[in-house]
């Protein structure tokens, strides 16, 4: 005779969960078939290895085998895609004139400026080899970018707070400026900006052993470059192009400015301001829950124009 235990135990062990039933119906079809199931677990396996490879750091192959399943300026955080707060951001810093260097699924970033109704509608550059590096995709703004004036040139994966876009817009100009966060975890992922006397001297992920500064800190990819900075980053960013090392990262192009000395770059400290970079489904996560918290709202002054163009 069967204690109540052993009762509820069966009963758990008949009642299987809704996916197991799923299961079932779904390889009832393979009975009788050469297909056993350790096929569909090997098959499993290696569908879950890829997915957890594809948001590895490493090379820009993998990042954009992760993109081919989402497209990261339209994550949305406080009901606002990545997208619309940059342009919220530039707008209230008295930014209007945007371009945006696109590749991967651009038809979807044109859909959200179409729901947006954003005036003056973004321009759009199209980066038909977006699976490369990110120096090509610079490379393709590169017409748009050398029209004359200053030009800030900004990752789009980022969730940042006003002061971060107020500290790169600051000032009258013509200037060079990079933007220094202090407070950042080591490791390998984080792009290191190092200082000496004041001078941006390195931009890299690994620093060579013997370098030498006095400050350190994580590059929060965003720059600021005056007429001739920006020509003379467009003329590095093609060599890189033409050199065939089009699958590089467009920081590479700007370290290459920054080590020149021919340019003078002001840093702007901008530790304790919240933001975060958005590479890692991990990322998506603590940008919800722990830097959206910490964002001051957007003044209200262009809350209130914004609100008249919806």
């Amino acid at each position: 005779m069967s204690t109540p235990e052993e009762i509820s135990c069966a009963s758990r062990v008949v009642q299987q969960p809704w996916d197991a039933r799923l299961a079932r119906r779904l390889v009832t079809p393979l009975k009788d078939t050469g297909i056993t199931p350790n096929h569909l677990t090997t098959i499993r396996l290696g569908v879950g290895l890829a997915a957890a490879a594809a948001f590895l750091p490493g090379t820009y192959a993998w990042s954009n085998l992760a993109a081919l399943f989402l497209t990261k300026c339209l994550l949305q955080f406080g009901g606002m895609s990545l997208l619309e707060r940059h342009l919220r951001m530039l707008k209230s810093a008295g930014v209007e004139d945007v371009v945006l260097a696109l590749g991967f699924r651009h038809e979807r970033v044109e859909a959200e400026l179409d729901r947006l109704h954003w005036r003056p509608r973004p321009e759009i550059v199209l980066n038909p080899q977006f699976e490369l590096g990110s120096v090509l995709t610079v490379h393709t703004a590169a017409d748009a970018m050398t029209r004359g004036g200053d030009v800030l040139l900004m990752d789009a994966d980022v969730l940042y707070d006003q002061r971060i876009a107020n500290a790169l817009v600051a000032g009258s100009g013509p200037l060079n400026r990079v933007l220094i966060d202090r407070d950042f975890e080591s490791g390998d992922e984080p792009v290191k900006l190092c200082i000496r006397d004041g001078v941006p001297i390195e931009l890299r992920k690994q620093l060579a052993a013997d370098l030498k500064y006095d400050t350190i800190g994580e590059s929060v990819g965003f720059f600021r470059f005056d007429s001739t900075g920006t020509r003379r980053l467009a003329a590095l960013v093609a060599g890189y192009v033409e050199s065939g090392r089009a699958n590089m990262p467009h920081e590479e192009a700007v370290r290459d400015l920054l080590r020149e000395r021919r340019q003078t770059f002001e840093v702007a400290d901008v530790t304790g301001a919240p933001w975060i970079e958005i590479d890692f489904p991990t990322d998506v996560i603590r940008a919800a829950h722990e830097v959206l918290p910490q964002l001051q709202p957007l003044s209200p002054d262009i809350e209130r124009l914004l609100s008249c163009l919806e």
